[in-house]
């Protein structure tokens, strides 16, 4: 397994492994977040035309947003899928997503932090197993939630400045 780590010296980093995959699988919209107890910050969204690192000044709270696969898969701490329907009650984490995938990772020693993978489609996608299957297949978890926190800490460092 290829990880991040692996490649700090070597030809990929972590988000560019991340941009290869969202567009190997025609993702729309490929997004890390990191949730406390009360909020939800979007760290990176993956975009292979612009690559952006987003700290929302003004995280999304928990409490007023617990419709949305994030807040759910936080809860389940399991994979999430949804499907987007004209009825739903579930709120898509971004505009004219028809479908969307949730993997939360979360470690020991951080209690109170969960790390999010979503994978964003505005399109039926076609096997969310083959590509949940590839993704642990080429990204290590724990690789994703410390480059999640390490960007986490340089951007609000950043934003006290």
């Amino acid at each position: 397994m290829l990880t991040y780590f692996d490649n700090i010296n070597g030809a990929l980093d972590l988000t560019e492994m991340l941009s290869n995959f969202k567009t190997e699988f025609d993702i729309n919209c490929l997004s890390i977040f990191l949730v406390d107890q009360s909020k939800i910050y979007c760290i990176k969204k993956i975009d292979a035309v612009n690559d952006t690192s987003c700290c929302y000044p003004s995280p999304v709270s928990r409490d007023n947003h617990n419709n949305n696969i994030i807040y759910f898969a936080c809860n389940s701490l399991k994979p999430l899928y949804h499907i987007a329907e004209d009825d739903d009650t579930i709120v898509s984490m971004e505009k004219d997503i028809v479908e969307e995938v949730c993997i939360p990772v979360k470690i020991e020693k951080h209690k109170d932090i969960t790390v999010c993978i979503y994978f964003g489609f505005n399109y039926k996608a076609k096997n969310i197993t083959e590509l949940l299957s590839s993704f642990f297949n080429k990204f290590n978890l724990f690789d994703i939630y410390y480059y999640a926190l390490v960007k986490y800490d340089q951007l609000a460092d950043t934003e006290k400045f």
